[in-house]
């Protein structure tokens, strides 16, 4: 049965996560020179809207309907442009709340990974590129990802590992990624694992299988660094190819006039704060 209270909490915290893509967004343009404010603004927005359609689409589906092939690997296309998924009943994931609702709510977070990741990309990478990079790195590194850590049936899941903040489907990820990709974006998420492995209780929380370090148990802590590995690996190896198959069919970095003017003019011919035009960056 559907509980109100639940579906009131759900709400506001979809609400939250939301608000962390526009203020990851202002984050960002304060900390790159003002000839890039706008393209990383910009950098961060478009995710909101490129994340929505292929979550909609098949993101969703590949990442919590059953699994495909029986590898833990990947859902299949069962719930594709959300089919199935019902507005005034639970779903699989969630008794207490519409399917539909549990689908928004994890979208909140597939916006915000990419939006993480960009950080690392703006003021450097031609916009088309990165549009192609983002829709690409969601559909093979992203989806597959969550449906490994949060699926029913999958990987790392099935190897006991916990994700109970995002440490490995969202800031690990969009981290070494991020690094990948070309800059270098901090992979804290990691430490959410950690934390995890040392305090978890299976008397508080039996999502949890074993008890973590402090509470005299090792097997936790084995999973989740064995579960970090995965997720490591698996996001260099498939940026890796991403970044190697566009860089031989286009053009990714910008030249180093546009790089030098700005990308704010470069590549959306606007400039921010033009109040200021008198300063030179």
């Amino acid at each position: 049965m559907l509980n109100s209270g639940d579906m009131a909490f759900m709400m506001i915290c979809a609400m939250l996560v939301f608000f962390m893509t526009p203020g990851l967004a202002l984050f960002y343009g304060g900390m790159v020179w003002r000839k890039n404010v706008i393209n990383t603004l910009m950098s961060v927005v478009f995710c909101c809207g490129l994340a929505t359609i292929l979550w909609f689409l098949f993101g969703f589906s590949v990442a919590f309907a059953p699994d495909a092939g029986d590898l833990g690997f990947i859902g299949d296309f069962s719930h594709a442009l959300f089919k199935g998924i019902n507005a005034t009943e639970a779903g699989d994931y969630a008794q207490g709340i519409p399917g539909a609702m549990f689908a928004i709510f994890q979208l909140m977070f597939c916006i915000i990974t990419p939006a993480i990741l960009v950080g690392a990309l703006s003021g450097r990478m031609r916009f088309k590129a990165m549009f192609i990079f983002v829709a690409t790195w969601l559909t093979l590194v992203y989806f597959p990802l969550a449906h490994m850590v949060w699926g029913e049936s999958g990987l790392n899941l099935n190897l006991g590992a916990v994700d109970f903040a995002g440490g490995n489907v969202i800031h690990t990820s969009s981290g070494v990624s991020g690094l990948v990709a070309f800059g270098c974006h901090g992979i804290s998420g990691i430490w959410d694992g950690i934390a995890t492995d040392l305090f978890a209780q299976t008397a508080i929380n039996p999502l949890a299988q074993w008890d973590g370090l402090f509470f005299g148990d090792t097997k936790l802590l084995t999973a989740q660094l064995l579960a970090i590995i995965i997720t490591i690996v698996y996001a260099v190896v498939v940026t890796s190819v991403i970044m190697f198959v566009l860089k031989k069919t286009m053009e990714i970095r910008v030249d180093t006039e546009s790089e030098d003017v700005g990308l704010d003019i470069g590549e959306h011919s606007e400039q921010a704060y033009a109040a200021f035009s008198g300063i030179d960056q």
